[in-house]
C-alpha cells in the first residue's frame, strides 16, 4: 500500500474505514482487509490538503490532490467562545 518515496510512520491512522475523514486505500484497509477489491481502487486519493481552524482544531477544508478529483469538504465556523442559544421548542 505504500508507494515509492512514501513514509507512513506517524501518518493517517483511521479508527475504522466505514466513514473515514480521508477516504483512501489506507482507511479501507483497516475496515475491509488487504484482499478486498476496494483497498486497491485506482480512483481513491492518497494525498489530501487538510486545513484546520487554529483556535478550535476543527477541520474546515479537505481537498483531494490525486485520485478522486473534486472530492472536498468544507465547514464554516460561525463562532468561537460565543454563547449559542439552544433551539426553541418544536412547533410540531
Amino acid at each position: 500500500m505504500i508507494g515509492a518515496g512514501e513514509d507512513w510512520v506517524g501518518g493517517y491512522e483511521p479508527r475504522c474505514g466505514c466513514c473515514p475523514l480521508l477516504d483512501s486505500p489506507a482507511s479501507r484497509l483497516v475496515e475491509y482487509g488487504p484482499e478486498h477489491p476496494s483497498t486497491s481502487a485506482d480512483h481513491l486519493s492518497t494525498t489530501y490538503r487538510v486545513e484546520l481552524d487554529v483556535q478550535t482544531g476543527v477541520v474546515v477544508r479537505i481537498e483531494a490532490l490525486d485520485g478522486a478529483a473534486g472530492l472536498a469538504l468544507s465547514n464554516q465556523i460561525h463562532g468561537v467562545d460565543t454563547y449559542l442559544a439552544p433551539p426553541g421548542p418544536s412547533s410540531s
